[in-house]
């Protein structure tokens, strides 16, 4: 893997994967990446929940403490908003459909 030029690298990081990449640390893990020789651009899309937000950040603190890499782009993916916004729009058709009701009864 750390062999080829272009990576993308897709990170699903929620709970079971934090229990096992906690350990190895998210600064040294990005570190790694950067400091490989043969690597100049790296693709990251994340998807994370908010609480991990901390992890996240290390994990690109590493990446820009490498010098090798010339172009990381960085897709950062919140799952919660996505979530948030299919309820809000549930709760804004159920209260349309409570105004009607209303409004023919």
């Amino acid at each position: 893997l750390l062999m080829k030029k272009n990576i993308k690298l897709n990170l699903k990081i929620l709970s079971l994967s934090y229990n096992l990449l906690g350990k190895v640390g998210w600064f040294d893990f990005g570190t790694a990446l950067a400091k490989c020789k043969k690597l100049s651009n790296l693709t990251l899309n994340l998807m994370f929940t908010q609480t991990l937000d901390g992890d996240i950040f290390g994990l690109v603190s590493g990446l820009k403490n490498g010098s090798n890499i010339s172009n990381i782009t960085f897709k950062k993916l919140q799952k919660q908003f996505i979530y948030f916004f299919i309820l809000f729009i549930y709760y804004l058709i159920f209260q349309i459909f409570n105004i009607l009701l209303q409004y023919l009864l």
